[in-house]
């Protein structure tokens, strides 16, 4: 009778639902969005100089946030690509869901994004026009009639807008206007400029990983639509110079902030260099040159020297610092302890087996 209860509780609707939420890629969200956004949220500790009371709660609900976005967004593609991954037999984790556990998610996972906004982030109308601008177009990204995932040039537009340029644009606003602060325009131009440029990079490199699969669910893409090769050369020819602008000025302002910030990077270059032969899936050298040396340095190296300065300034902010190394210690050991360790074996390899 009570072993019947259990798996009775066990495998409710709530527990299914919640089972289904937990294998979403948050763990995607955690790795390739937030070190992003924390950066802006230390570089704010940095000017600020907060208790370390506000600057806990304040990261707390960055995360929080960030995991309410990005929960809707890839909760939004799996109810809308259904259909199509059933037929190429791709994974769904919303697959098993019934309507009423799927409402469920979407409620759940938008009151977990404004909830920040509602017990202590600022809101003007630039923040609420912002917030709504990107939940609208998550919405348009993968819902019918629009579907802009399906308009080629303009579906990757959408993809880098809401996965990488309106987010920071949404965190350096709020930040700055809880610091009482103008936003340095600088500052805001050349972070969304750079954000949006390496979101139209990745959202290219994510369909050409999924080209077979699309074209089996006819899912038109830009991808699919322009074929590989051209892609490659609009990303060479356009896309990547924007981006290197755009980071290379965002670099220098924030390096009259921080100045470790030039020289964390010669040090994270180093490394990259001294690895050289790691396998990358990039398809072509020039993406993959951005992708060791401008996205590792980003993912990785920023927020961690933010977030030391801040400790440096105000040793009370230490265990902030430790409990970013502990949340991202997996990333900190593939992009700086094991290239360095790949790199020192090298010669030792080579004198063992002449």
């Amino acid at each position: 009778m009570n072993s019947g209860a259990v798996r009775s509780v066990r495998g409710g609707p709530v527990s299914r639902l919640y089972r289904r939420i937990s294998t979403l890629r948050m763990q995607e969200a955690l790795r390739y969005k937030a070190p992003y956004l924390l950066t802006v949220v230390y570089v704010f500790f940095y000017l600020v100089r907060p208790s370390f009371a506000f600057a806990l709660t304040f990261d707390a609900l960055a995360l929080c946030t960030i995991a309410g976005i990005a929960g809707f967004g890839y909760f939004s593609n799996d109810v809308a690509d259904r259909t199509a991954d059933r037929i190429t037999s791709k994974r769904n984790d919303a697959a098993a869901l019934n309507p009423v556990q799927i409402a469920l998610a979407f409620v759940l996972f938008a009151l977990v994004a404004i909830l920040p906004w509602v017990v202590c982030f600022p809101v003007d109308r630039t923040t609420a026009v912002l917030l709504a601008l990107e939940f609208a177009l998550l919405v348009a990204y993968v819902r019918r009639p629009l579907r802009l995932k399906e308009r080629g040039l303009a579906g990757v537009a959408t993809d880098a807008l809401y996965a990488h340029a309106l987010p920071v644009w949404i965190a350096t606003h709020t930040v700055f206007l809880m610091a009482h602060r103008d936003t340095p325009r600088t500052f805001t131009v050349s972070l969304v400029v750079w954000q949006f440029a390496l979101g139209v990079r990745n959202i290219i490199h994510h369909q050409m990983s999924d080209y077979e699969q699309d074209r089996a669910s006819r899912t038109r893409t830009f991808v699919t639509a322009a074929g590989g090769a051209r892609v490659v050369r609009f990303v060479e020819r356009m896309v990547i110079p924007i981006e290197v602008a755009g980071f290379a000025v965002w670099m220098g302002v924030v390096s009259l902030m921080l100045p470790a910030v030039p020289v964390a990077f010669f040090i994270h270059g180093l490394a990259r260099a001294a690895s050289h032969g790691e396998h990358t899936t990039s398809p072509s050298a020039r993406w993959s040159a951005m992708s060791a040396y401008c996205d590792g340095f980003c993912l990785v190296w920023m927020p961690l020297v933010a977030i030391g300065a801040v400790c440096v300034v105000d040793w009370r902010m230490v265990p902030l610092g430790v409990a970013h190394v502990v949340l991202f210690r997996r990333a900190l050991y593939e992009s700086i302890i094991a290239p360095w360790w790949r790199a020192a074996s090298v010669p030792t390899a080579g004198k063992e087996n002449p």
